[in-house]
């Protein structure tokens, strides 16, 4: 992703929740709706549900090693691929293991979230602009999943070959939508369209994802103040143990680790972007005390907030964009675009 400007960096990382804003899909196929607090690299006044832009091309297309990313949602399907190692991905309420060549499509608004079984485990991820899908009246709302490269299908390593002619193609000049480029993205659409099931859609498990995408939207709004499990149960009207596995069940984090999780992410900003104290950081973002913003660092992203602060102003290629994910060069992963 080093090819892409940096809308494409913040549009996914670091993730973060807040109150839906109004979507809008213009002539040039950019898409404004849930968002990060970050629009096309630039600070927003409201924070959001992850935002996803896209300028002139429709897609977003990256490479990165991943360490963890918290649960998230997002207006415009995605599809990722496992370069390297091993992923366990959740999506749907369930948690599935994806090694090299693993494939996944996840549909618009669907809550997913993931984390490394292997070290330096590498994936790439292609966004599509829901404008990309208004001229033919067709979504992409299917289920596609290949665990990996094992498994594969004609059809699954057909489909695998087109997804790396893509970032190929793209590779060579980001900044050029080409015929050849179109006609990569829309022949991927059709091979998932013939791989892909229907997503069959089921009442009761959406309005859990609802309960539950409600809780999120006031954990993200609330992070700062003394926010409690017992909280969330009497928004969602549910009692304590059922709601606590169906917390956990969906987002793969139990209540306490993701709310943790939210602090950190907001975190990240301030260590970046500004010179403020680490100390004054921890309180900011909803920390008792500066140690305990070291020990979940140590503990979700191995590293403290000081060691992440000194990588991320440093002269790496890669960059750190958030502890735990650094966006490769598609050329680093494919030897094609050599």
């Amino acid at each position: 992703m080093l090819a892409m400007a940096l809308t494409q960096e913040v549009s996914m990382f670091p993730f973060s929740f807040s109150q839906r804003s109004h979507i809008t899909n213009n002539k040039s196929g950019n898409v404004n709706g849930h968002t990060n607090g970050h629009v096309n690299g630039m600070a927003s006044s409201q924070t959001g549900y992850e935002v996803v832009t896209f300028a002139k091309d429709p897609i977003n297309i990256f490479a990165a090693e991943v360490r963890q990313c918290e649960p998230h949602w997002h207006l415009a399907p995605e599809f990722i691929c496992v370069l390297k190692g091993a992923f366990s991905m959740m999506s749907n309420g369930s948690s599935e293991t994806f090694k090299q060549g693993g494939m996944l499509l996840l549909s618009g608004n669907e809550i997913h979230g993931l984390h490394a079984l292997e070290p330096n485990s590498q994936l790439l991820t292609i966004q599509f602009s829901p404008a990309l899908f208004e001229a033919c009246h067709h979504s992409l709302a299917l289920s596609y999943r290949v665990v990996g490269k094992e498994y594969y299908r004609q059809l699954d390593t057909e489909l695998w070959n087109t997804v790396k002619a893509l970032a190929c193609e793209y590779s060579y000049d980001e900044n050029r939508v080409s015929f050849k480029r179109m006609a990569l993205i829309y022949l991927m659409l059709a091979k998932l369209d013939e791989l892909g099931e229907e997503c069959e859609l089921n009442i009761a498990r959406k309005h859990e994802e609802e309960v539950v995408r409600a809780c999120l939207e006031r954990i993200d709004r609330e992070y700062m103040s003394s926010l409690t499990l017992s909280d969330l149960c009497l928004d969602a009207g549910l009692s304590y143990h059922h709601f606590s596995r169906l917390f956990k069940r969906v987002c793969g984090f139990n209540f306490k680790d993701y709310l943790t999780f939210i602090r950190l992410s907001k975190s990240i900003p301030l260590l970046c972007n500004t010179a403020i104290p680490i100390t004054d950081i921890a309180l900011q973002c909803g920390f008792s005390e500066h140690k305990y913003l070291i020990a979940a660092f140590r503990k979700f992203h191995d590293m403290t907030p000081t060691e992440f602060r000194k990588y991320h102003h440093g002269g790496s290629e890669n960059k750190m964009v958030t502890p735990g994910v650094t966006v490769l060069s598609i050329k680093q992963v494919f030897t094609c675009c050599d």
